[in-house]
């Protein structure tokens, strides 16, 4: 799992949607927004789901390998933790989509 922190990874997610997806902000609910779910993660609320958000990035990323986890989209977590991290993960997408929206407001 990469070192970055969740909110590094967040950024970085922001920024891939940013450059392939401008305006995505707007296809985020964030009272339905929950990473856990494939539905409901930011690439499910872009996207359609989940699947369809990841074959997407895969095909518009330069990177050999496109990451979801550096990127903010999963936590590469298996186990009993896994839950909290997505908790957290859907906390800093929460707290960077409002960011940015009251930015835009200003």
């Amino acid at each position: 799992m990469t070192t970055s922190t969740i909110d590094q990874r967040v950024q970085a997610g922001m920024a891939f949607l940013d450059q392939h997806e401008p305006g995505w902000t707007a296809s985020i609910d964030l009272d339905q927004l929950d990473m856990s779910r494939c539905d409901r993660c930011v690439l499910g609320q872009v996207y359609g789901d989940y699947g369809t958000g990841l074959t997407e990035c895969d095909r518009l990323s330069v990177e050999p390998y496109f990451s979801t986890i550096a990127h903010g989209f999963s936590t590469g977590v298996d186990d009993d933790d896994s839950l909290y991290e997505y908790e957290d993960l859907t906390t800093a997408w929460r707290t960077a989509i409002s960011a940015r929206r009251d930015g835009e407001q200003s």
